[in-house]
């Protein structure tokens, strides 16, 4: 299911509406190990789009032009270590990916970034931790010439938070600044006109 709400500026409305999503489990289906399948769609100016899933251990991806049929799930980032939740920005000539640490050991379950030139990879430089302890479920938005990168803070205290940055190498912590609904959890930031928030709104379910 995906879950709509509206979002103006920091804050951010209760729910709008629920809507059915088809399911895309087989396309890991090759993996009898994989342990979760958390997917994500990146689009792509060209007919062919990728989604990206992380099985608990690594993260894969898999191609398709209608969402209907899928290529089988290949191996598209492994940092060395149990790895989740990523998620794909484009600035510039680069391309961004921004994922959770998910080890055990040591069990620090933060954020970092990797980079390449496209969105197929090969993924470089992975950068240290850049957020807190105990997050999960980025999701990144620019917002004039600031990236603001919102994530689900899982533990107590439960909230969803944000960092911002303006080059990818200093963030600052905007936690305090932000205002979701009691109990949001995590999803993915998408831009839309005005005009089609305000439809929303009114559409909204009673």
């Amino acid at each position: 299911m995906i879950a709509v709400r509206i979002c103006t500026g920091q804050s951010c409305q209760e729910y709008e509406e629920w809507i059915p999503h088809p399911a895309t489990r087989a396309t890991m289906g090759h993996d009898p190990g994989a342990v979760s399948c958390r997917m994500r769609r990146r689009r792509r100016r060209r007919k062919q789009r990728k989604r990206h899933t992380a099985t608990g251990r690594w993260i894969y991806a898999t191609t398709t032009r209608d969402f209907q049929s899928f290529t089988p799930a290949g191996l598209w980032f492994d940092p060395g270590f149990n790895s989740i939740d990523a998620t794909v920005v484009h600035d510039g000539k680069r391309w961004i990916l921004i994922f959770k640490d998910e080890r055990k050991n040591p069990q620090v379950k933060r954020l970092r970034l990797a980079f390449a030139d496209s969105p197929r990879g090969p993924w470089k430089d992975v950068t240290e931790p850049f957020s807190g302890d105990w997050v999960e479920g980025p999701s990144a938005a620019k917002i004039g010439g600031e990236w603001w990168i919102y994530f689900d803070h899982y533990t107590q205290p439960r909230r969803y938070g944000a960092m911002r940055t303006t080059d990818w190498k200093t963030f600052e912590d905007m936690t305090d600044q932000v205002s979701f609904p009691a109990d949001h959890r995590h999803g993915t930031v998408v831009k839309i006109p005005e005009t089609l928030a305000r439809q929303l709104r009114e559409a909204r379910l009673p």
